[in-house]
């Protein structure tokens, strides 16, 4: 039997229903924290470096906390939808404020940040939340390791493109650090002491002159891609790692360095710890039934073999301090 349509020459009308959003297993800061940032977006009306979304005092504060206290938006504030108007800022980083500081003085200049450390320092997630604050976004990223190419720091070239229209613009791919050089954003790379030397060097020439020469498309006007103003980069460096490549002394000099030391009391490592675990667990379905005591002898065996001695005093060859 053929059902016929009433009107055949009037299509049928069709309905799409997407699908919701797929569940992730780590959100990004720039989500997670959406409310806090427009929060203190109006919250601190005060001048702001090139292309930043928030105050430098705002960012610190995002990173660091508001100290329990609740903030309140002036009375003359547009507040957003879905923002209170007053709001306890979480603490997300836990290490000296006067670094955090440091580290957002130095990205509202003109010189590169390296953040260096043990690893398990939160290096990475504090690049993640400086980013989040500064620019919006923490996903203009390269992950270092030894198979990391100029390309991936630079661009590349969509080569179906390439061979139907030879070197052109809309060829070229560009790589996390040139689009956050297009948006005057911040970039990321991660353990940039993994690649290469070779191709650590290439971003010299990025961090001292801004630009990005394009040799294939000279000639045109986009044979050098230049950085908008507030563009910088944040990489990180674990020094204990193997494999690990010293860096040149010309990149040396691109960067403030900045040391991320491991947290130095242990309660607060301890409730960081706990408050991480209970998060994984609870994103797996389960609920969270791990004793203080657990955490906190776990935590102080970490401690012990991170500083080669026991919180008595013993070192690892059983003398005494």
């Amino acid at each position: 039997m053929t059902t016929v349509h009433p009107h055949p020459e009037e299509p049928a009308q069709m309905t799409t229903t997407l699908a919701p959003a797929p569940a992730r297993q780590i959100v990004p800061p720039e989500d997670r924290f959406a409310t806090e940032l427009a929060f203190l977006a109006a919250h601190d009306s005060g001048p702001r470096p090139p292309a930043w979304r928030l105050t430098p005092r705002a960012v610190v504060t995002f990173v660091m906390g508001s100290a329990g206290s609740a903030l309140k938006l002036p009375d003359d504030a547009e507040v957003p939808d879905g923002v209170p108007r007053r709001l306890v800022i979480e603490d997300k980083f836990v290490g000296d404020r006067a670094l955090v500081e440091r580290c957002v003085v130095t990205l509202a200049g003109e010189r590169g940040l390296l953040l260096v450390g043990e690893p398990g320092t939160a290096k990475s997630m504090l690049s993640e939340l400086l980013s989040a604050a500064v620019c919006g976004t923490s996903g203009l990223v390269v992950q270092g390791t030894a198979g990391t190419t100029e390309d991936q720091l630079k661009y590349g070239w969509n080569y179906a493109l390439l061979l139907a229209q030879g070197p052109t613009r809309q060829a070229l791919v560009p790589s996390p650090v040139l689009t956050a050089m297009s948006r005057g954003a911040l970039a990321r790379v991660e353990e940039v002491t993994r690649c290469l030397p070779e191709v650590q060097d290439s971003l010299v020439s990025l961090l001292s002159e801004r630009r990005i020469a394009v040799p294939e498309l000279a000639g045109t006007d986009d044979a050098l891609a230049h950085a908008a103003p507030g563009f910088n980069l944040i990489a990180t460096a674990n020094l204990r790692d193997r494999g690990v490549s010293e860096m040149s002394a010309a990149l040396k000099r691109r960067f403030n360095f900045e040391t991320v030391g491991p947290i130095g009391d242990l309660d607060a490592e301890t409730a960081l710890v706990r408050g991480q675990a209970r998060a994984s667990v609870e994103r797996a379905g389960a609920p969270f039934q791990v004793d203080d005591a657990v955490l906190e002898a776990l935590v102080t065996a970490f401690r012990d073999l991170r500083e080669g001695r026991s919180a008595e005093g013993w070192r690892w060859n059983g003398r005494r301090r």
